[in-house]
């Protein structure tokens, strides 16, 4: 597993007012805008249903993940409902996805969301 943190993932409400502060505040921008369709979702373990939106920039040489829940019962919405929005997730680079895995579940961490969608696992 890698040490290089490559995204900071930040919960929002509204990730247009968001994206709209910090290009305006610090500069971060332009945002791409995704509302990516997930394929066999979990949630703790039992097939989920996940709908969000995201807005990414890079804040060289960090990635910024801007994301909104939408619907479903997702890490999102359980993060937001206990602890309300803000710093949500670090991203650390990997070159082998699976080993990473093992190797984190090995320090007590557990995979809670998962799923597929074109292009990223």
């Amino acid at each position: 597993m890698g040490r290089e943190v490559i995204q900071v993932g930040i919960l929002v409400k509204d990730v247009e007012e968001s994206e709209s502060k910090l290009e305006r505040l610090i500069g971060i921008g332009p945002f791409e805008i995704l509302e990516p369709e997930y394929r066999d979702s979990t949630f703790r373990r039992k097939p989920g249903r996940l709908r969000i939106t995201v807005r990414l920039a890079r804040a060289d040489p960090i990635q910024i993940e801007l994301t909104q829940p939408l619907d479903g019962e997702t890490i999102y919405q359980e993060y937001a409902n206990r602890k309300g929005c803000g710093l949500h997730h670090l991203a650390i680079s990997t070159d082998n996805m699976e080993r990473s895995i093992k190797e984190v579940g090995g320090r007590g961490f557990k995979v809670i969301q998962s799923g597929n969608r074109p292009g990223v696992k």
